[in-house]
């Protein structure tokens, strides 16, 4: 049974969306935690079964395909479900991002949910159908808010790392990624362009590296 809180077991762009409700619910002075990310179907039919009334157990949805999350806000250190005020705002930033809310859904009102699907039922995702996503650059210009860190990495057989200024191997900078045997370093996203996967590892600059230069630790 499989229930992650990763926001990086995530679909890249779906990540950044999530990084990007975080840092809006905290501009409006609300904080948030995600509770939920990437599901099988066993963990999905488990949720169904607890629904008073529930006649299906479903197969997984968008969150077995990376595309949903769930949140819930922090008050003093405690989760608080029954606020519908504070709810209604974190849904409207949400759906600001063009992410759709399941505070809105008529079956089953699900305020915690957050999924880009752009209109595709759970049938469609089985059956290999996706959304739409932005090309890599409309993805990086997303990235330029205060990002937390995803991971733990360190070099792979090197001890210096050319660093790009986006993921892309045209783009260069001249600068170094230095670090010695076993000093990890973090990692704020990834993303995948040219056929290959890439890290942001300085949020200031916008650097990245190719990935597989990289052991996740």
């Amino acid at each position: 049974m499989l229930n992650s809180r990763k926001i990086s077991d995530l679909n890249t762009y779906v990540a950044s969306l999530c990084y990007k409700l975080i840092e809006l619910c905290k501009s409006e002075g609300i904080e948030i935690i995600v509770t939920s990310t990437l599901r099988d179907s066993e963990y999905q039919r488990y949720l169904y079964e607890k629904v008073p009334g529930s006649t299906n157990t479903p197969l997984v949805g968008a969150h077995g395909f990376g595309l949903a999350f769930d949140v819930v806000p922090i008050v003093n250190g405690k989760a608080v479900w029954d606020n519908q005020g504070q709810w209604n705002k974190i849904g409207a930033l949400g759906k600001s991002l063009g992410l759709e809310w399941g505070g809105d859904w008529k079956s089953i009102i699900d305020k915690p949910h957050f999924q880009y699907t752009q209109g595709l039922n759970s049938t469609e995702l089985r059956a290999g159908k996706r959304p739409k996503f932005p090309e890599e650059s409309e993805m990086i210009n997303i990235m330029t808010y205060d990002l937390q860190p995803i991971a733990k990495g360190m070099l792979k057989n090197t001890a210096t790392l050319d660093l790009c200024s986006k993921p892309s191997n045209s783009a260069k900078t001249g600068n170094k990624l230095r670090k010695g045997i076993n000093e990890p370093f973090s990692i704020y996203a990834k993303c995948k362009n040219e056929d290959i996967e890439w890290y942001l590892v300085n949020k200031a600059n916008e650097q990245w590296v190719a990935a597989h230069y990289v052991q996740i630790i």
